[in-house]
């Protein structure tokens, strides 16, 4: 553990993944929950004490920037815990978690807890598409996958599909942004 992080020590062994946010949103503490999931996810670089200082909204798509700062700020001022639920898969498992942001005793930090709920290998209804570049380019050569659920826009004719190969090594020039499921949770 960090200097610094020794007051979240009771956080250490949380079996959900953890991290604390100052009042200026920079992560502060991370669990060992949160350097498992980035082993387990090939985020290695995102281990402890990587992400310290960063600033957690530099990490969050454009369009859920927002909503997350909207979220953080009004759990520092009203004491109002928030619970959020997300779709977080992999290429392999179906993985839907959820978010409890309280704030801290001290008033100047945040505790956000991510707790999975469901891990699943992806059923029959989520049909993998193959990836087919031609199909899934825009006019500029982009490949559109949404930064939650991590489907990609079939370009053509603007459905979005499940393409499991994207998912595990994501092509050159993805644009992220959030599908129309997404958008409307």
């Amino acid at each position: 553990m960090e200097p610094g992080t020794a007051q979240f020590a009771h956080l250490e062994h949380e079996p959900s993944i953890v991290f604390v946010l100052d009042r200026d949103l920079r992560i502060v503490y991370c669990n060992e929950g949160w350097d498992a999931f980035a082993r387990d996810n090939g985020g290695t670089a995102w281990e402890r004490p990587s992400p310290y200082g960063h600033l957690l909204l530099d990490v969050i798509p454009d369009r859920l920037r927002n909503l997350y700062r909207t979220a953080y700020r009004q759990v520092f001022f009203s004491g109002v815990p928030w619970v959020h639920h997300y779709e977080c898969s992999s290429a392999d498992f179906y993985r839907s978690f959820r978010m409890t942001v309280t704030r801290n005793e001290d008033g100047q930090s945040l505790t956000v807890m991510n707790s999975l709920l469901e891990e699943s290998g992806h059923s029959a209804s989520r049909h993998a598409a193959a990836p087919v570049p031609s199909v899934h380019r825009d006019a500029t050569g982009s490949i559109t996958m949404c930064s939650v659920c991590r489907r990609t826009l079939r370009f053509a004719d603007q459905v979005w599909e499940w393409v499991p190969d994207y998912v595990r090594q994501p092509p050159q020039a993805v644009v992220h942004c959030l599908c129309d499921r997404c958008e409307n949770r």
